[in-house]
């Protein structure tokens, strides 16, 4: 295998960066600005199950989530799908295509994710570890943002990477809430 120059390693760094970095400025922006103490009683209804409008995965929203889809870079499409709960609770599925994912070794990328995630400014990663979730290698990290935590779920299958995402003001975190919403995902 020919050694890769560090000109090529920005190439490839390029599209999930960019990806990534307007993920989370939307997400902290949208969540801190809208996050109070609220009830669970929302976990006791049922939940909504969605199927991904290109097909590859569903999963189960407390709600019906919004849709948006952007081109950030040549080759590359994101696709948010969130639902806000209240102003206390929202959940996100952040979907990164991308014929640059490594499926075979994904280490990198999702360490990459999470150090950009958390890289933030006013942002500070309070843990991370990689997991094993349905056969994918996945990471699973928190990070704080004013009163604000954000729990996430990273993977990556074939060419795109899944951020599964909930954020809590800290007061109310709901550990079954983001335990349902990220167990609930399966590709299809």
């Amino acid at each position: 295998m020919p050694l890769q120059t560090n000109e090529t390693k920005k190439k490839r760094r390029t599209p999930w960066i960019l990806a990534i970095s307007l993920f989370a400025v939307v997400l902290g922006i949208t969540l801190a600005s809208q996050l109070n103490k609220s009830d669970t009683s929302y976990l006791n209804r049922d939940w909504v199950a969605y199927k991904a409008t290109n097909g590859n995965f569903q999963i189960l929203f407390p709600k019906d989530p919004a849709l948006e889809t952007k081109q950030l870079a040549p080759g590359t499409s994101t696709t948010w799908y969130t639902a806000n709960v209240d102003q206390a609770r929202s959940y996100e599925v952040t979907a990164i295509e991308s014929p640059l994912w490594d499926a075979a070794n994904p280490e990198s990328a999702l360490t990459n994710t999470v150090e950009t995630v958390s890289g933030d400014e006013g942002r500070k990663l309070v843990s991370s570890s990689f997991i094993t979730f349905k056969g994918y290698k996945a990471v699973d990290y928190t990070v704080k943002q004013g009163n604000v935590i954000i729990r996430f779920r990273s993977l990556i299958i074939d060419h795109s990477l899944y951020t599964l995402t909930a954020a809590f003001d800290n007061v109310i975190v709901d550990e079954k809430g983001f335990t349902k919403f990220v167990d609930s995902f399966e590709q299809i």
